[in-house]
């Protein structure tokens, strides 16, 4: 029971299986109901049960009166029919009448149980409330139809941009062809730029299709400027030429997603795919504690969040994101957090468990899959982690697929691989390439192999051009390839380039491994390699006479014990120079 002249709530809990509701404030709008007479309003909640089958509950409702008094009324509600998910409301004059009372099931309280039929769009009247300490007209959303006019209102701009939504019921949208919030074409940096709550509510049956080229799908096509917050897109399936993301084709400006989840979304799109958005391409994009479940199968740039970051004066955020979806198909780049980065990004506190890649997909990792961000320092993935299963053609990583040469900028520390890494030309536990990044204080616990006829396999990296790999554990699985390492695959840089290993000072289980590097430059280039700390294991075969690898102090050789220097290889050896 809830005093709607205090506040109070009342109930006999000892007597019932099932928690009672405890309102602190009165709500703010709702009460009273027009044409019933009452102090109080009693809600019978049911403890959750199998199916939705009605059910009947007896309960006894007392109330005595004032302290000294001798009246006390008791409202008997006997064989009273309820149902799970449903509100269940108990009218009566309590301080009147001991038994009569009436019993109101509403089957909308839930709004998935009445899916739009597709053409009818409801007017939603806004009311006012302080947001933040501002007022603002708030549009409430409680039924499909409602969304629908939101929708047409906002893309004919008879509603602003900045428009505030808040969704008060699950919605069932009936898999019938939705047309976005802010349905604009990416040339035209505008969009959504107000904001969308959710407040956890669930929208199923979202199915969009995009067959012009800059026009994307999803909950919202575009936002500029706009925020999207605690939502769950439960089921649906999105098609575009372009860009698709369940809760955002495209983001521009300052766009924050947070909260949000796909939860079943199939997503398909020709040039990026994500399962929360397609492309982000704002000045400042933040995506954060969001879930992908869906599979993400487009023809180029497929990520479980976003698709593809990539924008001149452009920075990204993912943090606290999580991947459970498929992605595949990616020819450009296949993540679980990210398909493809092009601009200043940061990836921090997310994990995949998803399948990410297949054979032919030519690059794919278990956060991101491919970088050409080539700033200093562009890209930093830290405290994350990979599980799932990831394949791919050119490169392949645990949690960094590989850049597009060996520009890329990327810097992954304190993650995790525990996923397969499959790989046909290059494969590593942590990375499939690296070019100028730092890895540093990475392990990975799973198998590696690389299946290409001159394939490279690394338990960190597969193929290290001019960056630095420090304190990272290869793992004790198997290293397969025609040139495998416990540690690199291979070095490959340039005559006046150099790469940079500091072995783990604890070991790396190297028992059963002829080396720590698999060879030094396949190809035709010189290639140099200085060894900071941590004792190198074997010989690595080499490729290209010149090749030479430093052994600094502090660090050490098992096949030239105690000594430091450079070493340089020679037709059949390696030879001391100094």
């Amino acid at each position: 029971g809830i005093n709607f002249l205090d506040g109070t709530t009342t109930a006999q809990a000892a007597d019932l299986s099932f928690g009672i509701a405890n309102f602190s404030t009165l709500p703010e709008d709702g009460f009273p109901v027009s044409g019933y007479s009452y102090i109080e309003m009693n809600y019978l909640l049911v403890a959750p049960t199998e199916g939705e089958t009605a059910n009947l509950i007896n309960a006894t409702y007392t109330i005595n009166g004032k302290a000294g008094a001798s009246t006390v009324n008791t409202l008997n509600l006997a064989s009273t029919p309820v149902r799970q998910n449903y509100r269940t409301n108990i009218y009566g004059s309590l301080l009147t009448t001991q038994n009569a009372f009436t019993v109101t099931i509403d089957p909308a309280f839930e709004g998935v149980y009445q899916a739009w039929d597709g053409v009818t769009k409801t007017e939603v009247v806004p009311v006012k409330k302080t947001i933040d300490g501002v007022e603002k007209d708030v549009y409430e959303v409680t039924q499909p139809s409602h969304l629908a006019w939101m929708a047409e209102q906002i893309n004919n701009n008879s509603l602003p941009n900045d428009t505030y939504m808040e969704l008060h019921q699950d919605l069932d949208l009936g898999d019938h062809a939705w047309t976005p919030i802010s349905n604009k074409s990416r040339i035209l940096p505008t969009g959504f730029s107000g904001t969308f709550d959710g407040q956890g509510h669930v929208i199923k049956g979202l199915n969009a299709t995009a067959d012009k080229d800059n026009f994307g799908v999803g909950l919202f096509g575009n936002l500029n400027n706009g925020t999207v917050k605690n939502v769950v897109i439960e089921s649906g399936k999105l098609t575009a030429v372009d860009h698709a993301g369940a809760i955002a084709g495209i983001m521009f400006g300052s766009s924050t997603i947070e909260n949000c989840t796909n939860k079943g979304v199939t997503v398909n799109a020709a040039s990026a795919s994500g399962g929360i958005v397609g492309r982000a391409y704002g000045t400042k994009n933040v995506v954060k504690n969001c879930n992908n479940y869906g599979t993400i199968n487009g023809a180029s740039k497929n990520g479980g969040i976003i698709g593809i970051v990539s924008k001149t004066n452009s920075t990204t955020e993912v943090n606290g994101c999580n991947n459970y979806g498929e992605v595949k198909g990616g020819n450009a780049g296949n993540g679980g957090m990210i398909g493809y980065i092009g601009s200043p990004t940061t990836v921090t506190g997310c994990t995949n468990t998803g399948a990410i890649g297949q054979t032919g997909n030519r690059y794919s990792g278990g956060i991101v899959g491919y970088s050409q961000a080539k700033e200093e320092n562009a890209v930093t993935i830290s405290k994350s982690s990979n599980s799932g299963t990831i394949v791919g053609n050119d490169a392949a990583g645990g949690i960094f697929g590989g850049g597009g040469n060996s520009n890329d900028f990327t810097n992954i520390t304190e993650c995790d691989n525990n996923g397969e890494v499959i790989g046909v030309i290059r494969a590593g536990g942590i990375s499939g390439t690296t070019g100028f990044g730092t890895i540093s204080n990475c392990s990975n616990s799973a198998k590696v192999t690389a299946t290409g006829a001159k394939g490279v396999a690394g338990g960190v990296v597969g193929h290290l051009f001019q960056g630095t790999v420090s304190d990272c554990h290869g793992g004790t699985a198997e290293i397969t390839g025609t040139y495998p390492g416990r540690q690199l695959g291979s070095v490959s840089n340039g005559p006046s380039q150099m790469a940079y290993l500091a072995l783990p000072e604890s070991g790396d289980g190297y028992e059963g491994d002829t080396r720590s590097i698999g060879i030094m430059t396949p190809a035709t280039a010189i290639s140099h390699l200085t060894v900071t700390k941590g004792e190198l294991i074997g010989l690595p075969l080499f490729g290209y006479q010149g090749q030479t690898i430093t052994i600094q102090e502090g660090a050490s050789w098992n096949a030239f014990p105690g000594e430091t220097g450079v070493w340089q290889a020679q037709v059949s050896s390696w030879v001391k120079k100094s």
